[in-house]
């Protein structure tokens, strides 16, 4: 699990958010300079993640291989002053296939660091090349 140490203003669109502030990181498989979550071993694989922002929006999308697989949206809300967003995801990952998240588009947004913004991901079950990826489709739902 990794959590934002600083404050991210006016993130530039298609930035990928580094998670810089690593608690548990075993296998190391996460770069906590890159950002970027490269699966060791083939298999299913969860994943979750979260923005907390203020003064304006934020999307963020998790992202395999540069293909955006989920979005978040952290905007404000009538008499509020952040917004807070987040999703998890269950997904088959080969060997050396790499996640992370992306800021999207924003308007005059501030993502902001500590607790509620973070990125985790871990193997749930590890698959080995003989096994049928038929079966696999139809278990994660």
């Amino acid at each position: 699990m990794a959590r934002l140490w600083h404050d991210i203003i006016n993130a530039p669109v298609g930035r990928t958010i580094v998670y810089d502030n690593v608690v548990t990181n075993i296998g190391l498989a996460y770069d906590k300079f890159t950002g970027i979550f490269t699966a060791p071993v083939r298999g299913i694989y969860e994943f979750s993640f979260s923005i907390s922002s203020s003064a304006g929006f934020t999307q963020g999308f998790l992202v395999k291989n540069g293909e955006l697989i989920l979005g978040i949206y952290s905007g404000i809300v009538k008499n509020s002053t952040w917004g807070l967003a987040s999703s998890t995801v269950s997904m088959h990952l080969n060997k050396g296939d790499r996640m992370f998240v992306n800021e999207e588009d924003s308007a005059i947004a501030t993502i902001h660091s500590g607790n509620m913004t973070y990125f985790t991901g871990h193997l749930i079950q590890q698959k080995n090349r003989t096994d049928n990826d038929a079966h696999l489709a139809k278990t994660i739902i």
